[in-house]
């Protein structure tokens, strides 16, 4: 109860999730008993079926997501992610490759675009950590920080810092 849903196809499976916000052509299309879900847009939440607790906001953000507690605003913001949990993706393709990853802040445009399962990260700007597959615990600020890093325990801050580092772990570059 409590479920506001407008647009074509959303959530035809809803049996008992309660207290979902639903706008756009195929939102939350799968969802079935997860509750408090915020989905607007194309596509948004395609895949939930049980996850509760999710904003996605933008076409196709989340779009095969099926894990709780995850925020996904942009076009194809968080596109791939399916198993990952307490993932922030904020503006146009911000981690739209990632699949399994967790506990990532990821916020403009291409932000971690190839994150597929690195775990807690921070990138802020656009494209940082954009080439980032794998590698965990970093930190990436400014446009273009981190850009084709791969690797694990940096740092860097200031747009195009750490830019050419592809490999070097426990870096601090400003």
């Amino acid at each position: 109860s409590g479920n506001n849903l407008i647009g074509a196809s959303i959530a035809p499976s809803l049996t008992t999730g309660n207290h979902n916000q639903m706008i756009g052509i195929n939102a939350g299309r799968g969802l079935s008993t997860g509750s408090d879900n915020i989905l607007f847009g194309n596509s948004a939440g395609f895949s939930q079926d049980t996850a509760s607790r999710n904003i996605n906001i933008g076409t196709a953000a989340g779009e095969l997501n099926v894990e709780a507690g995850n925020v996904f605003i942009g076009y194809q913001a968080g596109k791939k992610n399916t198993t990952g949990k307490s993932n922030t993706f904020i503006g146009l393709q911000a981690g739209d490759a990632n699949t399994s990853s967790s506990h990532n802040t990821f916020m403009g445009k291409e932000t971690g675009g190839a994150n597929t399962t690195g775990n807690s990260n921070t990138f802020l700007g656009s494209e940082a950590g954009k080439s980032n597959t794998t590698a965990n615990e970093n930190t990436f600020i400014g446009r273009g920080a981190g850009l084709n890093s791969s690797a694990h325990y940096n740092t860097f801050v200031g747009a195009n810092s750490g830019q050419s580092n592809t490999s070097g772990t426990m870096n601090v570059f400003i």
